[in-house]
């Protein structure tokens, strides 16, 4: 990749390793190919109602992408110790705080891993492609739906807890996340995907 005044931009590995080496139409497709099958493995998670399995998965993709996220600014191994304490509070001893923490963590390392292999076009492509689908999943399928419900069950959803009316609504209550609004906010299932395909990825 070219910079300012012809200067070359490079990407070095990420604290998980090496990026798909992927560019332009093929990380287009790699990543939609990857979200729609890590949307059919949560389906069927929620279809038979396998959340340990769900947890694991939910888990290992957290990890992996705060680990993607802080390895650019500190030591690989700090970067992994600090993943697996905030993955592991994350998701067995949840709150408002650290779940906001963690996302925003993760939404970083997902940048991370996608920046470097994709272009202002391929980019904007994609995310008209997502806002259709998300539509569609909301409003046609009904699909996302059923994963927000399933997440919401579980005890774990992927999505910022945000103030309501006036206050801070944690998205957690007797141990249950509050995911109300994912039900009816395109995006929030596609987030979860996203996130577990990165991590099988």
């Amino acid at each position: 990749m070219r910079g300012e005044e012809g200067r070359a931009v490079v990407h070095g590995d990420t604290a998980i390793g090496e990026r798909p080496r992927v560019s332009g139409a093929g990380s287009f497709v790699y990543l939609v190919v990857g979200v729609g099958l890590g949307t059919v493995l949560l389906l069927l998670l929620a279809r038979f109602r396998k959340v340990r399995l769900w947890k694991a998965w939910f888990w290992f993709a957290v990890v992996l992408t705060i680990a993607a996220a802080l390895g650019v600014v500190m030591r690989v191994w700090l970067a992994w110790g600090v993943a697996l304490v905030l993955a592991s509070w994350k998701v067995f001893r949840p709150g408002p705080v650290v779940h906001n923490v963690a996302e925003i963590l993760m939404y970083a390392g997902l940048a991370v891993l996608l920046v470097p292999i994709f272009d202002v076009f391929w980019m904007s492509v994609l995310l008209v492609v997502i806002a259709i689908y998300d539509a569609f999943a909301v409003w046609k399928s009904g699909h996302m739906v059923s994963l927000a419900k399933f997440q919401t069950a579980s005890g774990l959803f992927a999505g910022l807890a945000l103030p309501s009316k006036g206050r801070v609504s944690s998205p957690v209550r007797r141990g249950r996340v509050r995911a109300s609004a994912s039900a009816s906010v395109p995006g929030q299932g596609r987030s979860a995907a996203s996130h577990a395909i990165w991590a099988c990825g």
